[in-house]
């Protein structure tokens, strides 16, 4: 299969290439003009690169064209410093959906984009894809409003087009501000690490898991919403007790000396039947397992680079 991705630099990205090539998938990644590919550097010969944005020139439309992808993975957003409130997050409503138009127009059969588990209204109970919506920071808002707009448009009935939406991932790559890599990294390092009390409780995936999930919904060409979650219900707590656990230093963790921040539930879990019923697709990796791999990476990292 030929795929074409975008933000395939980013955390999530970076992963589902390396899952992808072993799969023998062919990779044309679209990347921003100036962005440095360090967490596909590695890969950089084994795949098709070009540089550019959602909005597509002439000319970058067509190179893909002439590529002729078979899917593409559309993972491309700004997650950076404040994402949740960013005014950028109307543009890349705006960009994603012209995007999406110019794949149909170049004949690409399977596209998947990428939602949040913040497009939920905030519920007690595990979040079905039939859940009511009711986002709460303009991120969330961005993400449904892009998915509605789609929905809306007659190219979706010319495509197989799948809306996968994340939890709380975690795992190799991720940004080392972070919730999980902060942690680590802080206690290997024999630091502190202060949190809020913890009782708010996620839905976890690890990144492979998630790679995973992306390779099932290509392969059925699946169409609509999916849940790209474990199922499981941990609490914040609970989460970075294991990982103090696992490196034995949970005494280094100081639950409860931060407050809570603006955006947080106290529950978010998500129901991932219609992915495993469609897709054949479960997780492989339980919390310990995804945690220690997790581990093994920043700690290599932290050996390659003492003053990280």
């Amino acid at each position: 299969m030929r795929i074409l991705i975008t933000g395939a630099n980013g955390f999530i990205g970076s992963n589902l290439v390396r899952f992808l090539l072993r799969r023998d998938c062919e990779i044309l990644a679209l990347i921003p003009e100036n962005e440095v590919c360090d967490r596909i550097a590695g890969e950089l010969d084994r795949i098709a690169l070009i540089r550019g944005d959602l909005e597509l020139t002439q000319e970058s439309r067509k190179t893909i064209a002439e590529w002729q992808p078979d899917a593409c993975v559309n993972l491309a957003w700004n997650t950076g410093k404040n994402y949740l409130y960013s005014d950028q997050n109307t543009d890349l409503t705006r960009s994603s959906f012209s995007f999406f138009e110019d794949l149909v127009d170049m004949g690409v059969k399977i596209i998947v984009f990428t939602g949040t588990c913040a497009e939920y209204a905030e519920s007690p109970d595990v979040l079905s894809e039939n859940s009511a919506t009711g986002p709460s920071t303009p991120y969330a808002d961005a993400k449904l409003q892009l998915l509605r707009r789609i929905q809306d448009s007659s190219g979706i009935s010319k495509v197989d087009f799948s809306w996968a939406r994340l939890f709380f991932p975690y795992g190799p790559g991720e940004a080392e501000n972070r919730i999980t890599p902060a942690a680590i990294l802080a206690l290997l390092k024999g630091q502190e690490f202060s949190t809020t009390p913890g009782e708010q409780v996620r839905d976890y995936l690890y990144v492979e898991d998630i790679a995973g999930a992306f390779y099932a919904i290509l392969q059925n060409a699946s169409q609509g919403i999916f849940n790209v979650c474990s199922g499981i219900s941990v609490s914040l707590k609970d989460y970075l007790c294991t990982v103090g656990d696992l490196l034995h230093k949970r005494d280094l963790l100081k639950i409860g000396n931060l407050p809570y921040r603006e955006w947080d539930p106290p529950f978010i879990v998500g129901d991932n039947t219609r992915l495993k019923n469609l897709t054949g697709w479960a997780p492989k990796y339980s919390l310990e397992e995804g945690l220690t791999e997790t581990i093994v990476y920043w700690k290599a990292r932290l050996e390659n680079n003492p003053g990280m």
